[in-house]
């Protein structure tokens, strides 16, 4: 077996070193080409400057040919010194950075400590969702951003899924909040949130939540966000003056309470606004789209058809449910006209006496003692209400009467005009006066 030749200089002394011609040639070209340096061949390979060089003079090509090279310039060793240079000017710019971020992680530490908020982890989020939405401004790929932060594309996207109902959640408490106020107009702020316990956020929250939207004792303006980060819409009141002729043309919904000891239900209720008649309904333990408006709306499809609902208005009093992602993408199926209230109560105050109608004349009497009896009883309370209930407007006639007797083109309600607005009284005087009749 050959014996292993060693270059260390130290022992170089002992071993005769042979080197090959074609060893040799290929050392010369690479000289020639400028890939090593004289110095680095007799570093690396413990030989003699001289021997070097008598390697050129005979295999160069170029010294055969005379041509004069200077064969060190650029070698690899100046080129490695300058990349070591430009690496220790590097590890100089990280090592201010790194210092840097030590200096700001120390200074979110005693914040946190401080203000006993996890600040990394509430705005790690919320800048994500910055990111997000101005996408086509900054121009950075969120899949690094992703990579960076420590989390999957996946996650983050629940996360957003998350702060949606989160937010239509918030949203939907103005009303509620506003109806409890009604009744108990002293009400603490920290008590309204014993009463509601909304699951989108804790007590605190909840109490900013309502210090910011002018929920104090001394209750000022409500100042409703209309918009967001996560591009909410809000829609026009569409039935601002609305004269309805007939049903299927207006349909009114709002989302109330309703307290069965210390747990608190929802009710979701739509009614055409033309018969009075309660043809949408739905009773949940929580204020998710997909458990009060949807099932409410789905209720309406099955009464009316989806046919008869072309053009229809759905109004209400801008809660979240009603301009989530899900509840606008069957209205544009069905090719309905979305409506909500813009600054004052009576623009969806028929929807708001419906609540009360149902919950104090129906349900508290009927005193429901679990949320599977409250169900029941509502179906109860919609089917007495639209059946047994006699409307002066309707001419003493219960909705699902009344209905009926349109259907059946008697003349005699032709007339009947059931304004969207508080001035219908004085509308309908002029219409007496002039004597004119609407065509149903």
């Amino acid at each position: 077996m050959k014996k292993a030749v060693c270059f260390d200089y130290e022992a170089r002394a002992s071993y005769n070193r042979h080197f090959s011609d074609d060893f040799k040639k290929k050392k010369v070209r690479e000289l020639e080409r400028n890939i090593t340096s004289i110095a680095d061949i007799c570093k690396t390979y413990s030989v003699s400057r001289t021997s070097v060089y008598k390697w050129i003079y005979k295999y160069s090509v170029m010294a055969k040919k005379q041509v004069k090279q200077v064969v060190e310039a650029k070698s690899d060793t100046q080129k490695i010194k300058a990349l070591e240079e430009r690496i220790k000017e590097l590890e100089r710019i990280i090592g201010q950075k790194q210092l840097l971020l030590e200096f700001k992680d120390k200074m979110i530490e005693i914040a946190e400590a401080t203000y006993n908020v996890d600040i990394k982890k509430k705005s790690k989020f919320q800048a994500l969702v910055w990111y997000y939405f101005n996408r086509r401004n900054h121009g950075k790929k969120l899949s690094s951003m992703y990579k960076v932060v420590g989390i999957s594309k996946q996650s983050f996207y629940q996360m957003l899924n998350r702060r949606r109902y989160k937010l239509e959640e918030q949203e939907q408490l103005i009303p509620l909040i506003n109806e409890i106020r009604r009744d108990h107009p002293r009400m603490s702020a920290r008590d309204i949130y014993f009463k509601l316990k909304p699951s989108c956020m804790g007590r605190d929250q909840f109490e900013r939540f309502c210090m910011d939207s002018g929920y104090r004792i001394k209750k000022l303006r409500n100042y409703r966000v209309t918009t967001n980060s996560l591009g909410v819409t809000r829609f026009p009141n569409k039935i601002k003056g609305l004269e309805v002729t007939g049903v299927n043309q207006v349909f009114v919904s709002d989302i109330t309470y309703y307290d069965i000891g210390p747990d608190t239900y929802y009710l979701t209720l739509i009614m055409d606004l033309y018969n009075r008649e309660v043809v949408g309904w739905s009773a949940s333990d929580n204020l998710r789209t997909e458990n009060t408006t949807l099932p409410a709306l789905h209720k309406l499809i099955n009464q009316r058809g989806k046919a008869s609902l072309k053009g229809a208005i759905i109004h209400s009093d801008g809660g979240g449910q009603y301009y989530c992602n899900d509840f606008k993408a069957v209205t544009k199926e069905l090719e309905m006209i979305n409506s909500m209230t813009e600054d004052r109560v009576y623009e969806n105050a028929h929807a708001e006496r419906l609540n009360g109608v149902i919950k104090n004349n129906y349900l508290y009497p009927y005193g429901p003692k679990t949320f599977l009896s409250l169900r029941k009883l509502l179906d109860k309370a919609v089917y007495m209400y639209n059946t047994g209930k006699p409307h002066k407007a309707l001419g003493k006639l219960t909705p699902k009467t009344f209905k009926d007797t349109i259907d059946n083109e008697d003349n005699s309600f032709k007339s009947y005009l059931p304004l969207s607005t508080v001035n219908h009284l004085k509308k309908k005087r002029i219409k007496i006066i002039n004597k004119t009749v609407n065509v149903i």
